[in-house]
């Protein structure tokens, strides 16, 4: 078997799970479902989010990527062997496995078109908290893509659907305006990254250990969303401290969009507050008394959001035309438009 080398099975189970995060369909695009073994690196491409992470197999070539991860991950054993037999890449481990994946030698990907940093920043403190509130307000509304990206400008971080507003006040500088599709933002999360940069149409996120995630950039102009901050006029509205459990019962049966959420219904009148989760197979609904003694309110939120906002903050701003809700915290602010009725 030719380039046979022994590598540590679970270090290159990791570097594996982190480069596929960068798959695609394979429909969409040739070889997206693809990992790349290229100079010492395994990578990714799906036109919108590529991913290089370093890993000790020094074989160049294209093989199917679900289908070695699922292969090592059942291998028995700290270590296996890598190498290429008869135009297959071939693993061999445990006491007598031994399986050969067809490797593709012609690269069809674009990925060196790819305009990579030559230097990196630091990422900001709070950063990966700022990207996690705000794709709270990232609409599912693909027609629209700017407002499916969160949008870096200055030193803050921002989202908007039309109906809420996410805002996050973070320590770093953005000098222009940057859209990262909340699809890559998710990605972005989960590797934990502690640097950046931003290249033409791109920005690159990498690791500690030298992943690289890549993702294209929107190209939209994004609107100014300081008229819906600001409010007129304000009076306030207390939540009830025992919000962060109401929440956590009607859930239960809240329906799930496709981006994983579930939504609360909120309704505060005649002071009473009712929380309210639906979905397909039921509903279940709480109230506690509030001191409100204005117009009806009516709203829907993200029902993990409000968990987490009332631990912190119970109070929140009604504009005078009863048209808008914000909540306040330290670095950022939600809005939320209000509804006429149910």
């Amino acid at each position: 078997m030719e380039g046979t080398m022994k590598v540590n099975k679970e270090a290159l189970l990791e570097a594996l799970k982190h480069a596929i995060l960068g798959v695609g369909n394979e429909g969409h695009i040739e070889q997206s479902a693809s990992f790349i073994f290229k100079g010492g690196k395994v990578i990714t491409y799906s036109d919108e989010i590529m991913v290089s992470t370093p890993v000790e197999v020094k074989v160049d070539g294209i093989v199917p990527a679900s289908e070695l991860l699922a292969l090592l991950s059942k291998v028995e054993g700290d270590e296996v062997e890598i190498g290429i037999e008869d135009e297959s890449l071939v693993v061999k481990g445990g006491r007598r496995f031994k399986a050969g994946l067809r490797l593709g030698k012609e690269l069809r990907l674009p990925i060196d078109e790819v305009p990579l940093p030559e230097k990196w920043n630091i990422i900001p403190e709070k950063l990966i908290e700022a990207m996690k509130l705000c794709l709270l307000s990232v609409s599912a509304d693909f027609t629209k893509p700017a407002f499916a990206c969160l949008h870096f400008i200055e030193n803050r971080i921002e989202s908007c659907d039309n109906y809420r507003l996410s805002r996050y006040i973070i320590k770093g500088d953005f000098s222009s305006s940057i859209l990262l599709p909340a699809k890559a933002a998710k990605v972005v999360i989960d590797i934990s990254p502690k640097e950046y940069s931003v290249t033409e149409g791109w920005m690159h996120f990498k690791t500690e250990d030298g992943t690289v995630l890549s993702s294209r950039l929107v190209e939209e102009k994004y609107p100014d969303l300081s008229t819906l901050v600001e409010m007129k006029e304000p009076s306030n509205v207390v939540f009830p401290e025992e919000m962060e459990k109401m929440l956590e019962r009607v859930k239960i049966l809240a329906e799930v969009d496709i981006m994983g959420s579930s939504y609360a219904m909120v309704k505060i009148q005649d002071g009473e507050l009712s929380i309210k989760g639906e979905g397909q197979i039921g509903w279940a609904e709480e109230s506690r008394e509030v001191d409100w003694k204005g117009d009806p309110l009516l709203f829907q939120i993200n029902s993990k959001f409000l968990a987490e906002i009332s631990k912190h903050h119970t109070v929140a701003e009604v504009d005078k035309d009863k048209t808008r809700l914000k909540f306040t915290g330290d670095n950022f602010i939600h809005v939320i438009a209000l509804m006429e009725k149910e």
